[in-house]
């Protein structure tokens, strides 16, 4: 099997692709824009990289010539960055997805697994909007997957990962402390996507996920570091949802099942030690 994974280079990109090369009879090609990123890729000996852009309609169809499936990562994701920047969000997300879907048309190519994101259902922001978008152009191909879920734990930009990088006695700039989120390890995310472009699953994917407060992230890592992080509310940004929905209510009906629950204080400090350790 051949698959293309645009955005390989990316935190989910790269994770995808040291676990597919664990399967050992997956051809990967890889498409992404930046050369920097592609010098420094961990596993550019074993893939075919195309150095392109999901926006350009040829990038698309060249990387994904002989390829039996897509797996769509390529995006832009911060909130803000969005509503500063709607057409680059625009073309990327939108523009870049329909270059996805244009190609595995033209190319008789048999699924598409897209990325997704909570932030898809109820959307306020640009970049909601755009995913959301992106889901129905992916899913006007009845063999396609849209796999939504929320926030990765330790991927590049979270929450997470800027505590790691916090100086000591530097002020933390905290949005608000009650606000929720769903969490998913890197881990998990590109295991289930995997799953999904080997299984017969079509349509809309979303795994059950456990949320909690930024504030209980924020004393997990304090408790398993032993560090103290000097907080300053800042009230939400531009776009920001104080909670996040995973399904939509007239969603509910297409799930199998759904229960999303809360992380304990155990728990989270587990994980939290488990992201720490790697």
């Amino acid at each position: 099997m051949k698959i293309l994974i645009t955005g390989i280079t990316g935190t989910l990109g790269t994770e995808v692709c040291r676990q597919l090369l664990e399967k050992k009879t997956v051809d990967i090609v890889g498409l992404s824009r930046d050369e920097y990123k592609q010098s420094l890729f961990p596993y550019r000996r074993y893939v075919d990289l195309h150095l392109g852009d999901v926006r350009n309609p040829n990038s698309v169809i060249k990387a994904a010539s002989y390829c039996d499936a897509t797996l769509h990562l390529a995006s832009l994701k911060h909130v803000d960055f969005g509503e500063r920047h709607i057409d680059e969000f625009v073309a990327t997300i939108i523009t870049g997805t329909q270059n996805v879907l244009n190609a595995q048309k033209g190319l008789g190519m048999d699924k598409v697994v897209m990325a997704s994101t909570d932030k898809a259902v109820y959307p306020i922001n640009v970049y909601g909007n755009c995913k959301a978008i992106a889901e129905k152009i992916v899913l006007s191909d009845v063999n396609n997957v849209v796999c939504r879920y929320g926030n990765v734990l330790n991927s590049r930009g979270s929450l997470l990962e800027k505590l790691i990088r916090l100086k000591d006695g530097e002020m933390f700039q905290l949005t608000d402390h009650s606000m929720t989120r769903f969490w998913i390890t890197i881990e998990d995310v590109a295991s289930l996507i995997i799953s999904l472009v080997f299984g017969d699953h079509t349509g809309l994917c979303v795994p059950e996920l456990k949320s909690s407060t930024i504030g209980d992230i924020i004393n997990a890592y304090s408790y398993v570091t032993g560090k103290s992080v000097r907080v300053e509310t800042v009230g939400l940004r531009p776009g920001e949802k104080p909670h996040e929905d995973l399904i939509a209510d007239h969603e509910g009906e297409a799930m199998d099942s759904f229960n999303a629950s809360k992380w304990s204080k155990e728990d989270l400090e587990d994980v939290v030690r488990k992201e720490l350790d790697k």
